[in-house]
């Protein structure tokens, strides 16, 4: 399970900023929505966060920035010097142009606590860290620094407690890669369970991939995954009876030299409509609501993640949903009958329908905006002490925490200040 992420100097987060999933002591829905660890220093952990913000405040970038760092440690073996420079995007102040970007990711994985950072610039790998905590006490398992003052890398001793072959594994890293992914990919097994998460264990979701449907095509496959999607769309009422996937027009991966490159190619999903005494009619996916394509797809990583204990991010998780579904699908994520111990969920949100403290913890509701350098800036609403009962949704409205648009209507009103008199009744016979 996660324990916190962190980033630094990624596109519109300058200094670090932090996202916790440790539960604090507030008891409210300790049973529902929180999941004991076993591990004193950190006894329970939340099922979720929800992201709260003005548009353009940093909320998919939060998502964009646990996704690179995905990408780092998945692929970072293969990364060219072209490949690492695209995932290089600072803070866009002049004095953070040539300064690392920095990812911290902290895990609580088969009763182990590993906690990861990794900085990288324009062209390499700059910084590397893995703590361990097998008890109380850490054990530094590697660490390397660049030091642009001799050009050169320093690595610090290995841990004892880190077994094999580590100096193979040290001159096989190169610059651009990082020491984790080389090294379990040389079969570093202390290092399988990190790599395991990242791979299995994380699905992230971004706006544009709703668009992608070959990315929940296969699942959708699966007959007994696609039954709980179905169900689910009972729950809610949904007129949608049934849910297929399509094959491409031909078996090929991908089509002949000199074909025409077109969504024809790619598999379909089509909903059916059938009700008593009305013909039943499949519907391509593409050319229904953009609500009923939404619900079915964000069902996908949502019930994935419940099946195989996945911490799944979404963006704009409530985009074309009635706050009702919304609701209902965060109670569902929470309904320990329903879900596994360990699903986590990263939600961002506009729909002040899920900031209600009978479905979520105050720990879980967390709020981001910019600061006066158009920096962003992540918090949790319990910084600002709600009581147990409050109306949080309205008090945030009524910007108690912040981290709302400044909406003006006077910078739309007529520039000279005056605005078109309004037409009298005799005035409009007359036209």
């Amino acid at each position: 399970m996660i324990i916190g992420f962190s980033v630094s100097n990624y596109r519109s987060f300058s200094t670090e900023q932090s996202l916790s999933f440790l539960a604090s002591s507030d008891n409210s829905h300790e049973a529902t929505h929180t999941v004991p660890t076993g591990f004193g220093a950190l006894p329970r952990l939340n099922r979720s966060a929800v992201v709260f913000g003005p548009n353009g405040s940093g909320k998919s970038n939060l998502l964009r920035a646990l996704r690179t760092m995905r990408e780092f440690v998945l692929h970072s073996t293969s990364f060219t010097d072209a490949e690492i420079a695209e995932r290089y995007s600072p803070f866009h102040a002049a004095e953070w142009q040539n300064e690392s970007t920095v990812f911290t990711i902290d895990l609580l994985l088969e009763g182990v606590r590993y906690v990861y950072s990794f900085a990288y610039d324009l062209r390499r790998v700059t910084f590397e860290q893995l703590q361990v905590y097998k008890s109380h006490k850490s054990q530094r398992w590697f660490e390397r620094q660049f030091d642009a003052g001799i050009a050169d890398e320093r690595w610090m001793p290995f841990s004892a407690g880190f077994p094999g072959p580590r100096e193979v594994w040290r001159a096989a890293t190169s610059p651009q890669a990082l020491f984790l992914s080389t090294a379990a990919q040389m079969e570093a097994e202390g290092l399988h369970p990190i790599m395991r998460w990242f791979e299995y264990q994380l699905d992230i979701s971004l706006s544009s991939d709703f668009t992608e449907l070959s990315l929940f095509a296969s699942r959708l496959r699966d007959p007994a995954f696609k039954s709980k999607v179905l169900d689910v769309l009972q729950a809610v009422d949904s007129p949608i009876s049934d849910v297929r996937v399509t094959e491409p027009k031909f078996s090929h991966e991908s089509p002949p030299a000199g074909a025409p490159q077109d969504h024809h190619w790619l598999p379909s999903i089509e909903f059916l409509y059938a009700r008593a005494g009305i013909p039943p009619v499949w519907i391509d996916s593409r050319k229904d609501s953009a609500g009923a394509r939404r619900l079915v797809l964000l069902l996908v990583p949502l019930l994935d993640g419940i099946q195989r204990d996945k911490l799944v991010a979404i963006d704009e998780f409530d985009t074309h949903l009635h706050p009702l579904v919304a609701r209902f699908l965060i109670q569902t994520i929470s309904d320990p009958s329903f879900t596994h111990n360990e699903v986590q969920v990263l939600l961002v949100s506009h729909t002040t329908a899920l900031m209600d403290l009978d479905i979520l913890r105050r720990d879980e509701l967390w709020l981001i905006e910019l600061d006066d350098e158009y920096s962003s800036s992540l918090r949790t609403l319990l910084e600002h002490r709600p009581r147990r009962h409050e109306l949080v949704g309205n008090a945030y409205l009524r910007g108690r925490y912040g981290a709302l648009p400044k909406v003006e209507m006077e910078m739309i009103r007529d520039p000279a200040g005056t605005s078109p008199p309004p037409q009298s009744n005799e005035s409009k016979k007359t036209h």
